[in-house]
């Protein structure tokens, strides 16, 4: 896989800050989640989630083209016209990217549905790029960060996302 794929929004620069930020959460909470005091796979997952949050706020934070929100369904950056989340879809390096979508969760079932919505007025407007994307990572606390890539959910079962666009962070 290449970045070919990845919206022009998300240029080399940015993706640069979306890395950065998942290696520094994977870092972070490698240093706090020792197995033998009790943290497991669960608990190291949400250390890492809330931690690139924060982490995307700072970098971003100078970038006047991004904003940093907080909804009803979580932390997401909206950076000039995309909507951006944050998953982790997998805990080892045997899962392969192609198979990999995060846990049910109807903000991904419902980005994805948008997106596929965009597709019905493409004759209208240029709105066959998806607007909807995921940082999508996989790792564990032992190997820290596997491998990352951006998602854009374009298929749903209603309550998962069953199919996207990838591209290399």
């Amino acid at each position: 896989m290449d970045n070919s794929d990845c919206p022009p929004q998300l240029d080399a620069s940015r993706r640069a800050v979306l890395r950065e930020a998942l290696l520094a959460a994977y870092s972070e909470a490698g240093e706090v989640c020792d197995p033998e005091r009790g943290y497991n796979d669960l608990l190291h997952g949400l250390i890492v989630y809330h931690l690139t949050g924060f982490r995307l706020q700072r970098g971003f934070e100078d970038d006047p083209g991004v904003n940093y929100e907080f909804s009803v369904a979580g932390p997401e950056l909206f950076i000039d016209g995309l909507r951006l989340r944050w998953n982790k879809v997998g805990r080892s390096a045997s899962e392969q990217i192609a198979a990999s979508f995060p846990r049910p969760s109807l903000a991904g079932a419902l980005m994805a549905e948008a997106n596929q919505q965009l597709g019905l007025w493409a004759d209208e407007f240029d709105a066959t790029e998806p607007v909807n994307w995921i940082l999508a990572h996989i790792g564990n606390p032992r190997d820290g960060l596997i491998r990352a890539y951006l998602a854009a959910p374009l298929r749903s079962d209603g309550r998962a996302i069953t199919g996207d666009r990838k591209s290399v962070v």
